[in-house]
């Protein structure tokens, strides 16, 4: 299962505070989840706790609507939640 962290390349505000405290909930639960985001990461230590992995070239709604669906093509077509 895939999420987007897509989030971690944003300013904190209230949606990306929920989404960061969502993903970290869910890392605690799981361990078969891969954090996926753009190269351009600001909330560094969110993504080494969560073992983002960074994909792709394109940043913003580029990454979100050309990147991110090749990647997960080339893998299987697997599940993807978007939390944000």
């Amino acid at each position: 299962m895939f999420i987007n962290a897509r989030f971690l390349t944003q300013d904190i505000s209230g949606v990306q505070r929920y989404a960061e405290q969502m993903c970290r909930a869910l890392k605690r639960l799981r361990d078969d989840l891969v954090f996926v985001a753009p190269h351009n990461i600001r909330l560094h230590d969110c993504a080494s706790a969560l073992e983002a992995h960074c994909i792709g070239r394109s940043t913003g709604h580029a990454w979100e609507q050309i990147d991110l669906p090749l990647y997960l093509k080339r893998r299987g077509s697997p599940l993807l939640i978007s939390i944000s």
